[in-house]
């Protein structure tokens, strides 16, 4: 009873449960330890309850008290998880120099604690990462942000090992304000799209909140008001659509607890039945004045009850015509999020409609080039135009507008590219390694120009002495953000003296400018065939 009077914020029902077991301890007798893990438990409790109505120091005085008792045991567990969760209530008052003190103890006394037991589980092994962590959020608190970056890292990295997602999300939110407080806009609003994306793949609404909380200030501070209000606007419907979860959570806990004070009001008048039974064969006189007090408390009962009845159907029809305002006001929102993503969907299947147009025309226009160096030029410029055009085709098709699946745009382009460049007496393949990334559009655009340029060149000029070969395309994540693009190829390899600063090769040109254009390098590398190697980013803004 007492978790479900703390779930509903009753605080003096509470209140009387710690009285109520207390009483029951009092008047049983039990062994000694088992009394004191109850006192224990009786501190946690009671701290819990100035936690939550915001006293803090009479939080701390509780787990003062336990932090005594369990010095007194020579108790590390719980030494070491008192000082943490007074750590926390020290971050809540936003002390983060005290926080910080009390953490350090919980990771101290925790090593001393993996030391005397003989099998440390991963779980805990883990806690000293989740006390790092709240470490971190209290140098975010001091303002000290490359201090707390590596201590909530680590805890993104411990919670990716353990496949635990909301701890992902929680971690990505945390360094998402180191960012933000080190002026790194782009890299907190990266990090905030990462735990977006995980709470869209893992079906979770945990962390949905300080999402779009931590969102609408990254755009605040970009200056961007309408993204801003955008992310205000989905935080306040998803604030309503809690609300009313809560509520009907709320409701059906109180009819739970009213059933439960019900059953024991009818046990008690049960057992005042009892007594007046009894006392009734010694007091016969008495016995019509205490029928008439019972008719009596039995009919305020009735009425009670019939209030309560009134009042709860009341409350139930405003909750309802509440949630039915909430539920249009989403349906609003739903229709034009839809009617918005069906114009950008339409948009993209024109753009790539008239790309194809202007591909249609220059095929035709090439038949009639009796010029074989002006009719490959206009096949490259029909090849590019193809590639900018299966993105367009991808959007349309996609649920999600802002993003690329670049391991099937990279398939559709080099089938296309087979169809047109390769030479039939030849076998050349392609193989693609390791490329399930989702890319941006402002990225995947001018990275499938450049697959296009070095996989059309491949073809064409690196196995010009060779009857079959292999190009390998690779896509992998680096740190910081970064991504690396390889495409190598086991063929004749480039030039001795070849230098791509003094190329004269457009498309190679190309491949140069668009690497830098998407804030990337390019490096090519001779051997045992050639290898061009792209490192950039996928910075979507």
């Amino acid at each position: 009873m007492f978790g479900i009077y703390i779930e509903i914020g009753s605080y003096s029902k509470a209140w009387e449960a710690i009285r109520t077991r207390d009483n029951v301890l009092s008047n049983t007798q039990i062994q000694n330890s088992f009394f004191d893990s109850f006192k224990k438990i009786r501190i946690n409790d009671l701290a819990r309850i100035y936690l939550e109505t915001n006293k803090y120091n009479e939080a701390i005085e509780q787990y003062q008290q336990l932090i005594e008792i369990a010095k007194k045991d020579n108790n590390l567990f719980y030494e070491a998880g008192t000082n943490n969760n007074l750590g926390l209530v020290y971050l809540r008052m936003h002390k983060p120099d005290s926080a910080i003190t009390n953490f350090n103890q919980s990771i101290y006394f925790w090593n001393k604690y993996l030391k005397v037991i003989n099998f440390p589980s991963v779980r805990d092994r883990m806690f000293l990462d989740i006390v790092k962590s709240n470490i971190g959020q209290a140098y975010n608190d001091k303002g000290e942000y490359q201090k707390a970056i590596p201590l909530i890292r680590n805890y993104i990295d411990m919670n990716i090992k353990i496949n635990e997602g909301d701890g992902i999300v929680i971690g990505l939110n945390s360094l998402s304000q180191s960012y933000l407080g080190l002026h790194q806009p782009k890299k907190a609003l990266a990090l905030l799209d990462s735990a977006n994306y995980l709470m869209k793949k893992n079906k979770s609404v945990f962390g949905i909140k300080n999402t779009y909380q931590n969102k609408v200030k990254v755009y605040e501070y970009l200056g961007n008001t309408k993204k801003a209000y955008s992310y205000y606007k989905k935080l306040v419907a998803y604030n309503n659509s809690k609300d009313t979860i809560e509520n009907t959570k709320r409701t059906a806990i109180l009819e739970v607890v009213y059933e439960v004070e019900q059953k024991n009001k009818q046990i008690a008048n049960q057992q005042i039945r009892v007594i007046e039974a009894e006392s009734s064969r010694k007091f016969q006189k008495d016995r019509q004045k205490l029928l008439i007090i019972g008719m009596l408390l039995m009919l305020v009962i009735v009425i009670g009850l019939l209030w309560n009845g009134i009042q709860k159907r009341k409350k139930t029809r405003i909750l309802k015509e509440k949630s039915d305002r909430i539920e249009e006001q989403n349906d609003i929102i739903e229709k034009t999020l839809v009617e918005k993503e069906t114009l950008l969907k339409e948009i993209h299947h024109r753009v790539k409609n008239n790309l194809q147009l202007i591909s249609g025309m220059l095929e035709l226009q090439s038949s009639k080039i009796n010029d074989d160096d002006v009719r490959e030029i206009m096949e490259q410029g029909q090849n590019r135009i193809k590639s900018m055009a299966l993105i367009h085709q991808q959007l349309y098709e996609s649920e999600d507008l802002g993003e690329i699946d670049f391991k099937k745009y990279v398939i559709q382009l080099t089938n296309d590219i087979i169809i047109t460049v390769n030479d039939t007496n030849k076998n050349i393949g392609i193989v693609l390694d390791s490329i399930d990334f989702s890319l941006d559009i402002n990225t995947a655009v001018p990275m499938g120009l450049i697959i296009n340029e070095l996989v059309v060149n491949a073809f064409k000029h690196g196995f010009s002495n060779k009857k079959e070969g292999t190009i390998t395309i690779t896509l992998k994540a680096l740190e910081d953000e970064y991504y690396q693009l390889t495409i190598y190829d086991n063929g004749n390899g480039l030039p001795a003296n070849f230098n791509i600063n003094n190329t004269n090769s457009l498309g190679l040109r190309l491949v140069k400018g668009l690497s830098r254009q998407i804030g990337g390098s390019c490096e090519f590398k001779n051997g045992t065939g050639t290898t061009v190697i792209i490192k950039f980013r996928n910075d979507n803004n």
